[in-house]
């Protein structure tokens, strides 16, 4: 719940040690879940209380609900859990192929960048708002709306138990802090994957007609790579992917990803 999972493995490797009942580590997940289970309940009846103030009622609802996902979490394999994932990187990159491939194969649900700033702005995902570099509707303003927006909706979604996946170029340090941080807050397990590809199979395909919601040509691009922030200190560490290959290579890589963080099958023999 407080985002230290390698804490609550260390305790039950540990206990289960100590205790020489290696049969033992199948009842933690419904000893977390019972658990989790419990304190979604004290903290819904605390934000019942009429003396409670607005403030501390929302704080209550949020660790409830935080915590019954906690629950779902402990009980359900790993390919179903539900989660927060960032597919990022630079235009180009390949990182919305990616995520409609992991949504048909490990039932995510997408939210987009691109898409969610065209509804911001009264488009339809298909228009052309084609802009200078930081321009247009790609100001930092509209930068700011776009994510808070995103956001928003990848918390509704969490609350429904769902596996959620940012598709956006998380290119500024913050953006990945901020999926961390939401990801922690709900009580659900996160991960960011960063797209990249080779300079000529990018320009190659920012020189084909576009079909999605993106704008980004190849001037774009070089100005987001010069202003890529590279992940850091107190960042979560990033599973790079390569996509220059096959689109099923590209899948199996981030499927690799997925299972050791726990959310996605074991990978076969």
């Amino acid at each position: 719940f407080r985002g230290r999972r390698d804490l609550a493995r260390g305790f039950e490797e540990a206990y289960l040690a100590a205790a020489e009942d290696p049969e033992g580590a199948g009842l933690f997940p419904w000893y977390v879940a019972y658990r989790a289970c419990v304190r979604a309940k004290v903290e819904g009846f605390a934000a019942l209380e009429p003396e409670v103030s607005p403030d501390e009622r929302n704080r209550a609802l949020a660790s409830a609900r935080a915590h019954w996902l906690v629950a779902l979490d402990a009980l359900e394999p790993p390919e179903r859990r539900p989660c927060l994932l960032g597919v990022g990187g630079l235009p180009g990159s390949g990182k919305s192929s990616l995520a409609r491939g992991l949504a048909e194969r490990l039932g995510f649900r997408v939210i987009a960048t691109d898409v969610v700033r065209k509804e911001l702005a009264g488009l339809s995902p298909a228009d052309r708002a084609p802009a200078g570099y930081g321009q247009g509707i790609y100001t930092p303003e509209w930068t700011e709306r776009t994510y808070a927006e995103v956001f928003r909706r990848a918390e509704g979604a969490l609350f429904e138990g769902r596996r959620v996946i940012v598709d956006a170029t998380l290119r500024e340090a913050r953006w990945r802090r901020a999926l961390r941080e939401t990801a922690r807050a709900w009580g659900v397990r996160s991960g960011i994957l960063l797209c990249q590809a080779s300079e000529a199979e990018v320009r190659r395909r920012l020189s084909r007609p576009r079909k999605g919601p993106s704008d980004a040509d190849w001037e774009v691009y070089r100005r987001a790579r010069a202003g890529w922030e590279p992940p850091g200190p107190g960042e979560p560490e990033p599973a790079w992917i390569v996509t220059d290959g096959p689109k099923e290579e590209t899948l199996a890589q981030a499927v690799r990803a997925l299972a050791r963080w726990g959310l996605g099958p074991p990978p076969g023999p």
